[in-house]
């Protein structure tokens, strides 16, 4: 799917349940480990002075790009349910109901099938050699230093190393 069909089909499912109408928007995020977020913001109007909601469904460009027409229609009505049910029901039996009526499936995670941008960088233990995880953005050197690896227990402090993963995407 495109970037363009994928936003074409978030703007028709979001007016076909009425939250165009309602003053919700589309756009954009750069977020390499969630595919749809569903948030509502609260800015203050310069010109009344009053605070306003902005409302709005997000899609990652990048998960988007990576995953299939199925995965993404699901993941906007997944946030549709969000929006109907309201932000604080979360993924709870409210919200499963409002998925259910829509077609989208009640569950609270895409699961394992989701392809997704692999990390920038590599966590490795200096004891063990086992890679520990991967990030997207480095880890700042002080708590590199608190870390330690589970296998190895608290001796590992101070030994885990941070790599540049070259084959890295975006």
């Amino acid at each position: 799917m495109t970037h363009e069909q994928a936003e074409q089909l978030a703007i028709d499912l979001m007016t076909e349940h009425g939250l165009i109408a309602d003053g919700w928007r589309f756009a954009w995020s750069n977020g390499k480990r969630q595919l749809g977020r569903c948030q509502i913001r609260r800015r203050r109007d310069p010109s009344t002075g009053k605070y306003v909601e902005i409302k709005t469904i997000k899609l990652s460009r990048y998960l988007v790009a990576l995953n299939n027409d199925h995965e993404v229609r699901d993941t906007i009505l997944h946030e549709i349910a969000h929006a109907i049910a309201g932000l604080k029901n979360g993924h709870n039996s409210v919200w499963k109901a409002v998925c259910r009526r829509i077609g989208a499936k009640p569950q609270r995670l895409a699961g394992e099938h989701i392809t997704v941008v692999k990390g920038r960088y590599v966590l490795l233990c200096g004891c063990c050699e086992k890679e520990l995880a991967r990030r997207h953005r480095r880890i700042r050197p002080e708590a590199l230093a608190r870390s330690y690896c589970r296998h190895c227990g608290p001796e590992s402090k101070g030994t885990l190393k941070i790599l540049d993963r070259p084959d890295a995407g975006p």
